[in-house]
């Protein structure tokens, strides 16, 4: 880029495109197009909110500023995908009870848990995966 303009929106191709190729090398088949380079996490999870439809659901605990986030943009954040055995990431029983009564449309859900840092067990990570999938959340 010239000095004096601005990067493209999503991110300089040469990043996407070399981010793409970190995934497709682990067997995870990315386009460059599926990219987007943002200037942190918290900024882009706030756009995400602010356009994504409806409530969200946030495991137990969870970083502070994401409940702060969804009020901000008008949305309710409920909070009980209470934690399970590991890693920080909601039990799928209680995530599926909270997805079906929420008004949920996102859920939350960092790997690894950020506040705490533990990682769950691959196994339950996917099955909270297709909960939420099952959801649409």
């Amino acid at each position: 880029m010239r000095h004096n303009d601005y990067g493209p929106v999503a991110g300089i191709p040469a990043a996407r495109a070399a981010a793409a190729g970190y995934f497709e090398r682990r067997g995870l088949p990315t386009d460059p197009d599926q990219i987007v380079l943002a200037p942190g996490s918290k900024a882009l999870l706030f756009a995400l909110l602010a356009v994504l439809p409806g409530d969200v659901v946030l495991p137990v605990p969870s970083w502070v500023s994401y409940a702060a986030q969804a009020a901000l943009v008008g949305k309710h954040a409920d909070r009980r995908a209470d934690p399970g055995p590991g890693g920080g990431i909601p039990d799928p029983e209680r995530l599926e009870n909270a997805l079906a009564d929420a008004r949920a449309g996102t859920l939350i859900l960092t790997v690894p848990d950020n506040p705490t840092g533990t990682l769950p067990a691959r196994d339950m990570l996917a099955e909270v995966c297709r909960i939420a999938e099952r959801h649409g959340s």
